[in-house]
């Protein structure tokens, strides 16, 4: 069953444990609190691809929506702690899949879901033909640099 809690920072707006985010915010041409909520659309971080939502409470904020759940149906973040989502989907913002844990263990995850570089075998192309740059420490691959030289 999902459950409604108001952000407090923000009294129009709420949040559910399954990582929706709804408005009550007043229309500008009424003066009555709406009947229905609005939904908002939540969208991923272009950089980091966790989901964020735009509040517009007295001033415009994007915040993650991971956190809003986790602060609103667990309890504050403790000294040290970061959010963590036990399946490593980062779209995935229901209360039973985030936790709070270090930065050791969020790492951890990452090996364990198989999103750290040292396990891939392959690039994203798909090639097989990896390399490690001696001057910057990555690994590349051949095939795509070949590829992209071609282009030029």
């Amino acid at each position: 069953m999902e459950s409604w809690l108001p952000i407090p920072e923000c009294p129009d707006y709420e949040v559910s444990n399954h990582g929706r985010v709804r408005s009550w915010v007043i229309p500008a041409n009424s003066t009555r609190r709406p009947t229905t909520p609005r939904y908002l659309r939540c969208k991923p971080n272009s950089h980091l691809g966790y989901v964020i939502v735009n509040l517009r409470h007295t001033k415009q904020r994007y915040l993650y929506v991971h956190r809003l759940v986790l602060e609103l149906f667990v309890g504050p973040c403790p000294l040290g702690m970061e959010a963590c989502h036990e399946d490593g989907d980062r779209s995935n913002n229901h209360v039973d899949n985030l936790r709070w844990d270090t930065s050791s263990a969020n790492n951890y995850d990452i090996i364990r879901h198989g999103r750290h570089n040292g396990n891939k075998t392959e690039c994203i192309r798909g090639h097989a033909n990896w390399y490690v740059n001696p001057k910057t420490g990555r690994r590349n691959c051949k095939t795509c640099r070949l590829l992209n030289r071609k282009k030029k």
